[in-house]
């Protein structure tokens, strides 16, 4: 199940490095830094608290992941019209 999250992380963020007209690779560092937490807080939870329901961490990972890729996104789009709107 986790792979599944590690996947989705990476092709989210993937995304956001081909979205505007060259290559950024900001977003390739979170995606690597998002993928380091998850993995060392998945590692925490096992190990400290077994017997956690471990479905509720997988679907607050994918929401904050989903919001992290939103709101750099609208930080992006607004940025280009911030520029095009100024002569």
């Amino acid at each position: 199940m986790l792979n599944g999250v590690y996947l989705v992380t990476f092709f989210l963020f993937l995304n956001l490095c081909f979205i505007t007209e060259k290559i950024d690779l900001i977003p390739f560092v979170f995606c690597l830094s998002s993928i380091m937490l998850i993995a060392y807080s998945n590692f925490i939870i096992r190990k400290f608290y077994p017997k956690g329901d471990k479905f509720l961490f997988l679907i607050s990972v994918l929401l904050c992941q989903i919001g992290i890729v939103m709101i750099y996104r609208l930080d992006t789009n607004t940025k280009t019209l911030r520029y095009h709107v100024l002569p």
